[in-house]
């Protein structure tokens, strides 16, 4: 069983509900190097309830103090827990991934199809508008946008298209309609929509911390800030198409709805919201699956490369090896003629003082002592032996290799 109450940075949520129950949450904080709002915020965000004021004082007191029940995880939510901006749910693996076992992918029982009918039982309780007269924070944002470029074209002597408002037309206020009622059935459903610019082309839908895009335009969805007048004319009757454009694209759902003669979109809002929760929860399943298959093979392939280099060092250091015993063996042969020269210059000397002794006409005494000294001295300067020089036979070692010499 993992021993919860170390310096743990990552929990399972059941790990984490176990230990914000075994001991105070200030004692946690301060083992695991957490303040106490980044904790309390990664429990809410997580769902994990936390002993209620006086919890721990009940208990040291004796009496029974029953625990909040773990709720299940939220769809689209990770199973694994970190601190700080949840960056344990990216893609990075740990430094020590070789040394490490990987931890199994979380198990996923529930088959798509019972996903889909729990998300569908949760969308049939919802209700959303079919106007904009309360639209939702996003795209009230839109229409104000547009209602202060419309005022100024007004009250602009020289009015421009460029000015123009870019959801006057009856096809752009139909999509804002659909938009509105997508995004505050996702809002009502516990989620997050979104947008950005003046004249978005994709839009968000946040499945708990997954982000799923998707896309509500006509045929020609060349969206550039501003409308010409045939734009501004727009027919509602235009064709809409709804995609859900993530890059993960889930099998078993529908992603694509387009208006046909006697069905339009906007009679599939449910069906939509669905299929983007149901999108969100299984973009995290997926990738959880993939993010484990990406760390078998980086630990696979940490492990090759480490093993390559091992070899590629043992190959070098055979190489520095084989290069300093040469240069010892050529080293041991220089100083043996170094020996025998040294022998050869004595030898000489003596010679050279002999003979001088014999000759007719010798080389003066002090001459041929100052010459004799300077020759002894050159033969005691190359003799390896009188310096000792064979007493160093390391000095072309390698000190990488001193652990590796063979003896």
């Amino acid at each position: 069983m993992t021993d919860i109450k170390t310096t743990k940075q990552r929990f399972t949520r059941q790990e984490l509900y176990d230990l914000v129950w075994s001991e105070p949450i200030r004692t946690i904080v301060t083992r695991h190097g957490i303040s106490n709002v980044a904790f309390a915020k990664m429990c809410r965000r997580h769902e994990i309830p936390v002993p209620p004021r006086g919890y721990w004082a009940r208990v040291q007191a004796g009496h029974k103090a029953a625990r909040t029940a773990l709720p299940e995880r939220g769809l689209g939510m990770s199973e694994i827990i970190g601190p700080g901006n949840d960056r344990w749910s990216s893609w990075n693996a740990p430094q020590n991934l070789i040394e490490i076992d990987i931890e199994p992918p979380p198990v996923f029982t529930e088959s798509i199809t019972q996903l889909s009918d729990r998300v569908r039982e949760l969308v049939a309780k919802l209700s959303w508008p079919k106007t904009l007269t309360a639209p939702h924070a996003a795209i009230g944002k839109l229409l104000s946008a547009d209602e202060l470029r419309a005022e100024k074209q007004r009250n602009s002597p020289y009015p421009s298209f460029y000015d123009a408002p870019l959801f006057a037309s009856p096809f752009e206020r139909r999509r804002l309609k659909i938009l509105n009622s997508i995004f505050t059935g996702l809002h009502k459903a516990g989620f997050q929509a979104s947008c950005s610019g003046k004249d978005p082309k994709e839009f968000y839908a946040q499945i708990g911390q997954q982000s799923v895009s998707f896309t509500l335009d006509g045929s020609k969805p060349d969206r550039n800030g501003y409308r010409s007048s045939t734009e501004n004319n727009r027919p509602a009757s235009d064709i809409l198409r709804f995609e859900i454009s993530n890059w993960q694209r889930p099998e078993g759902i529908q992603l694509v709805w387009q208006d046909e003669k006697d069905d339009k979109v906007e009679e599939h809002i449910g069906e939509i919201l669905v299929s983007l929760i149901v999108a969100g929860e299984m973009q995290y399943r997926t990738g959880e699956e993939r993010k484990h298959i990406w760390l078998v093979e980086r630990k696979a392939a940490l492990i090759e490369e480490a093993h390559k280099r091992k070899v590629e060092e043992e190959r070098q250091a055979r190489e520095r090896r084989a290069k300093a015993e040469k240069a010892r063996v050529d080293r041991l042969l220089a100083e043996a003629v170094a020996y025998r020269q040294a022998l050869d210059i004595r030898a000489y000397v003596t010679t050279v003082t002999q003979e001088n002794d014999k000759a007719r006409d010798p080389v003066p005494v002090e001459a041929l002592t100052k010459w004799a000294e300077w020759a002894l001295k050159q033969a005691n300067r190359i003799d390896p032996v009188l310096t000792k020089a064979f007493l160093d036979p390391m000095q072309d070692e390698d000190p990488r290799d001193e652990l590796a010499t063979p003896a």
